[in-house]
C-alpha cells in the first residue's frame, strides 16, 4: 500500500503543498537573494538599562563572534559594527543583513533608521554603493521578542528551550549583502500566493488553481540558477494572482497598522523603545514603497517619540502632512502640531 507524505504527516494535500512551498522560497529562492556576502567587526556592551543613544556611544565594547549569546531577559546589548563595502559591491544595493533572535533598532548618523526582528533582518545602507565606504554603526539589541520575553507555544522548540534560559540572546547574523531585488519581489509575491492558497476553503477552486500554477512556476526554476528565466516566471505569477475572470481576486486596498499597547506584556519603559523600533521601520518602508498608507493611534506614543526622538518623530510629521501617515483614534490632536507633554 501507497501512502501520501500529507496522509503520513496528518494533513491535508494542500497544507502538504503549502509547506513544500514554503521551503522552496525559504531554502531555494531566499538565499539567491544576497549573491554576495561580506563579513563585519562586531563588538558589544551589555547593560541592564535602556540608555540613550548619547551614552552607549561612549561605552566600552568588547570584540564578539557570530553564536555569541547574551541576556538575561529585558537587558539590552548594544552592538558595535564597523568595516567596509568590498570594491566588488560597487553599483549595486549594499544592505545590513543583522539578527539577534529579538528585537533590535539600528542606529546610524545619531539617529534611528530601522528594527530588526524575526520578520525583519535586512536593512537597505547604500543604493548603489560606491564600493570602500566605511561601515560604523550601533544596533540596539532589547532582549525580548516581539510579544515579549516568554515563547508561546507555537514557537520552536528551540526557541521555547532558550527563551527558558538566562541566554536566550544569539548574535545570528551580521554581514553586508547585495540584494537582488527583482528576486526579492519574486520571493515575497511567491510567497503571498502560497499563503493565498492555505487561506482560501480548501474547496475553492480559486485555491487548487494557485496550487496548480505555484507547481509550474516551481519545477521551471532551475535551483542551481534561479536567475536563469525569472523574467518569464515573474509574469507567470502575476497572471497567477491577477486570476481570470470572475474568479480572479478582488483588488483591495491595503492600509498598514501597528497595535502597540502602552502596558501590556512589557514594562511601560520597553514600550518607548517599542514605538520607535515599529515606527522607525515603517518610515524605512515608506521611503522605498511611496504607495505605502499607515495608521496608528495611542497619542501617548507620538508623545513618547516626540520626546525620544525628536528626529524620526519629525520624519513623521512630514508622512502626516503628505497625507500618508494617519494619527487615528481619539486622540483630540493632531501629529501635525505640537504633542502633548509624555506623562511621567
Amino acid at each position: 500500500m501507497r501512502y501520501a507524505p500529507a496522509a503520513m504527516l496528518g494533513i491535508s494535500d494542500r497544507e502538504w503543498a503549502a509547506l513544500r512551498f514554503e521551503a522552496f522560497a525559504n531554502d531555494v529562492l531566499g538565499p539567491a537573494i544576497h549573491p554576495r556576502r561580506a563579513g563585519l567587526a562586531v563588538e558589544v556592551f551589555q547593560t541592564p538599562e535602556r540608555l540613550r543613544i548619547a551614552a552607549a556611544q561612549s561605552a566600552s565594547y568588547t570584540p564578539v563572534a557570530i553564536g555569541f549569546r547574551w541576556g538575561p531577559a529585558w537587558s539590552t546589548a548594544w552592538f558595535r559594527i564597523r568595516g567596509a563595502v568590498p570594491a566588488e559591491m560597487a553599483g549595486r544595493t549594499v544592505a545590513l543583513r543583522f539578527a539577534t533572535g529579538t528585537e533590535a533598532l539600528l542606529w546610524a548618523d545619531g539617529g534611528p533608521r530601522q528594527a530588526f526582528d524575526a520578520e525583519h533582518d535586512t536593512c537597505p545602507l547604500l543604493a548603489p554603493a560606491r564600493g570602500g565606504e566605511a561601515i560604523d554603526l550601533l544596533v540596539e539589541a532589547a532582549c525580548n521578542m516581539p510579544l515579549g520575553a516568554s515563547a508561546f507555544w507555537w514557537e520552536h522548540p528551540e526557541v521555547r528551550r532558550r527563551w527558558e534560559g538566562p541566554e536566550p540572546g544569539r548574535l545570528e547574523a551580521c554581514e553586508l549583502v547585495l540584494v537582488d531585488e527583482e528576486l526579492w519581489r519574486f520571493r515575497a509575491d511567491f510567497d503571498l500566493a502560497r499563503r493565498l492558497a492555505l487561506a482560501l476553503p480548501a474547496e475553492d477552486a480559486r485555491a487548487g488553481e494557485l496550487l496548480a500554477g505555484l507547481r509550474r512556476i516551481e519545477n521551471g526554476i532551475d535551483p542551481r540558477d534561479v536567475r536563469a528565466g525569472l523574467a518569464a516566471a515573474q509574469r507567470e505569477l502575476d497572471q497567477l494572482l491577477a486570476g481570470r475572470g470572475s474568479r480572479g481576486t478582488t483588488i483591495c486596498t491595503a492600509v498598514g497598522h501597528a497595535h502597540i499597547d502602552t502596558a501590556w506584556m512589557w514594562p511601560i519603559a520597553e514600550t518607548r523603545r517599542k514605538v520607535m523600533r515599529s515606527w522607525a521601520t515603517v518610515l524605512a518602508l515608506m521611503e522605498r514603497f511611496p504607495q505605502l498608507h499607515f495608521l496608528a493611534s495611542q497619542a501617548q506614543q507620538y508623545a513618547y517619540l516626540a520626546e525620544d526622538s525628536p528626529a524620526l518623530f519629525a520624519r513623521l510629521r512630514e508622512r502626516v502632512a503628505e497625507g500618508r501617515w494617519e494619527a487615528g483614534g481619539p486622540c483630540g490632536w493632531s501629529a501635525t502640531r505640537t504633542c502633548p507633554p509624555a506623562s511621567r
